[in-house]
């Protein structure tokens, strides 16, 4: 009995709670780092002993960061955003949970953040909530911590918004490259990485918090501090009844307060920022387990990887592909199982078709996405005489509100019974006589004077050129050219559909790029036709090689012809014919060329014997002699 696969997901989730663990680590070491800066410095021994004051602060920092984990593990997916403008995104992704579940995390870690900070610090600071002042003064409210919680609010906002700007949600994965050089098979540590982006990570950070911390104390002041203090007054007061019934904000020295929330902001966002970037790099790895790929482990490692590559999800999808073109790459021994399971779990299908199907998908859907665009309209559906008639009639019976008479029209209508159904008649009369002769109506002069009016004032008081200018056509004219200012002007940025926009939407289609699998789907596929020379046994790969070249050489056709034949929007004022060359879509079709080229080198002296005409195979040779500056690059 053949072995079931499992799937995929299972092999994925122990190599993503490894990523997770080692991050939570390296994170867990910075926050222990920050809780030793924000204690007290008059010991400084106990100032850094871990079993302490400044253990259990660093236990409670996690918690913040714990936050940002969980919202970028429910955040997460593969590929880029793929929108037509700033402004278009910005359309589509205000109103979703995702938005406002940022908003509420990272308002919610900023929160804990300064409980934490203002439960280390000394009584000096004088951030409890009540202030009993001297001894004759009545206790009262304290507005320090009131403004120390209002800072990082501001703070949290302005990091969320950074957040969906950047799109810290998306994992980057490398893309395989085909032929890779000797340096390339080994990655390098995540660990390494993470550390090499701390100083990139704090020239970023301080220039925006030295902003922030300006534009902040403006708000504080203008905007949020009576609101807040509304808010608090009765809150506290509910604890503290011996605070005065009324009681406004008083003046309070802020400006120390200010260095130490600047100093607490700058450690807050290093931690925020951390923590996305160790996510994204460590989830980042290569899909290998000891070294080898993770489906090893599988009683059925090809069935549980096809799953994978079958999936629904961005995640189990893209790194199944990842894993697929390492295992066609490094792993002689797995890739030569997929020539010979012809019987793949009892269901009478090869290995190898359902790896091909699965890579061919990716590949021509480069060919569908660009032809639903470029396709023209269906033409109009033509209408027999009696469905013309028919809905003819339902259109005179919508517009009368009574049934089409097909009877006798010249016949007497009966007259009428009653004394209410006459003076309905002539009620009815009356009202057609007005319908039918404007000139019966009483208030036709005035809409005549008013016409003339109108006509005497734009005679009088405007001139030829303003007439003009208010006609239709012209107005739409001014219209569209002080659009077009706009949109050239720093403010009109947003508005802008770049050429690369939306040719790397039409190519790799929506809501997110799908580079990554299709470049592993690309490599993967030449890789496996390229060894089964030697590894094939069966020799079931030489039946599918016409229909490898079929689908690499539609792909670069289209994809040529549509960024030859796009033209750029209107609003994209800075696009240059250089700007054709899109990078995610060049790179796309440099692999294609790239395998392309290798597959005929291989196979070219076989292709009249695999179900290629003559022609077809002049085509294609023709079309890889035209390699331009990319394919000498590769």
């Amino acid at each position: 009995m053949a072995a079931k696969a499992r799937p995929y997901k299972d092999f994925l989730s122990p190599f993503t709670h490894r990523q997770f663990t080692s991050a939570a680590i390296l994170t867990l070491g910075l926050c222990y780092a920050e809780a030793v800066w924000m204690g007290e410095w008059d010991n400084f021994i106990w100032m850094w002993f871990p079993i302490g004051r400044a253990g259990m602060r660093a236990i409670l920092l996690f918690i913040s960061y714990l936050i940002i984990l969980m919202l970028c593990v429910s955040h997460i997916h593969i590929g880029a955003r793929t929108t037509d403008s700033q402004f278009d995104t910005f359309r589509q992704y205000l109103f979703r949970f995702n938005t406002l579940s940022t908003i509420i995390c990272y308002a919610f870690s900023a929160w804990w953040y300064s409980e934490v900070y203002m439960w280390c610090r000394p009584h000096s600071d004088n951030l409890g909530w009540v202030d009993h002042g001297k001894t004759y003064e009545r206790p009262r409210l304290n507005e320090r911590p009131l403004y120390v919680y209002v800072m990082f609010f501001q703070l949290a906002l302005l990091q969320s918004a950074v957040h969906l700007y950047r799109d810290y949600g998306r994992v980057q994965l490398p893309t395989t490259k085909l032929a890779p050089k000797a340096d390339e098979g080994a990655s390098i540590p995540a660990r390494q990485r993470v550390i090499k982006r701390l100083l990139p990570m704090v020239n970023t950070i301080l220039p925006i918090l030295m902003g922030y911390i300006v534009v902040a104390n403006i708000l504080y002041f203008v905007v949020f501090r009576k609101m807040a203090w509304n808010i608090a007054y009765p809150v506290i007061r509910l604890v503290s009844p011996s605070i005065p019934k009324n009681s406004k904000p008083r003046a309070f020295n802020f400006i120390g307060l200010t260095g130490r929330v600047f100093v607490q902001s700058i450690l807050l966002t290093f931690l925020w920022e951390f923590t996305n970037t160790a996510f994204s790099v460590y989830l980042a790895q290569e899909p290998l387990k000891n070294g080898k790929p993770i489906t090893d482990d599988s009683k059925d490692p090809n069935g549980s990887l096809l799953i994978g590559l079958k999936a629904k999800r961005d995640m189990p999808r893209n790194m199944a592909f990842w894993e697929l073109a390492l295992i066609s790459q490094r792993f002689p021994e797995r890739r030569k199982t997929i020539y010979t399971e012809l019987n793949l779990a009892g269901s009478g299908i090869a290995t190898w078709k359902s790896v091909l199907e699965a890579c061919l998908l990716e590949i021509t859907s480069i060919k569908s996405r660009i032809d639903s665009l470029t396709a023209p309209p269906p033409p109009a559906e033509t209408m027999t005489p009696e469905q013309r008639a028919e809905m003819e009639s339902k259109m005179l019976k919508r517009i009368s509100g009574a049934a089409v008479k097909t009877d006798d029209v010249f016949v007497a209508e009966e007259a009428p019974a009653t004394e209410l159904e006459r003076g309905v008649g002539q009620f009815a009369d009356f009202a057609k006589r007005r319908g039918q002769h404007p000139g019966a109506d009483p208030l036709s002069p005035v809409r005549e004077g008013g016409k003339r009016l109108i006509e005497y004032g734009g005679k009088r008081l405007l001139s030829d050129e303003h007439r003009k200018q208010l006609e239709p056509n012209s107005l739409m004219g001014i219209v569209q050219v002080w659009f077009v200012k706009l949109v050239a002007s720093p403010v009109g940025g947003p508005f802008r559909q770049t050429f690369a926009r939306r040719v790397t939407a039409a190519v790799l289609g929506t809501p997110y790029s799908h580079t990554g699998a299709v470049i592993n789907a690309i490599v993967a596929t030449t890789e496996l036709a390229l060894n089964s020379i030697k590894e094939d046994d069966f020799g079931i790969v030489s039946r599918d090689i016409a229909v490898i070249i079929r689908a690499f050489a539609d792909a670069i056709k289209s994809i040529e012809a549509f960024v030859t034949a796009q033209e750029p929007h209107w609003t994209d004022i800075a696009f240059r014919e250089r700007h054709r060359r899109v990078e995610d879509v060049h790179e796309v079709l440099l692999t294609l060329r790239v395998g392309l080229t290798r597959i005929v080198d291989k196979f070219g002296n076989y292709l009249a014997g695999m179900d290629m005409g003559i022609r077809e195979v002049k085509d294609v040779k023709e079309l890889i002699a035209a390699r331009g500056p990319e394919m000498q690059e590769a």
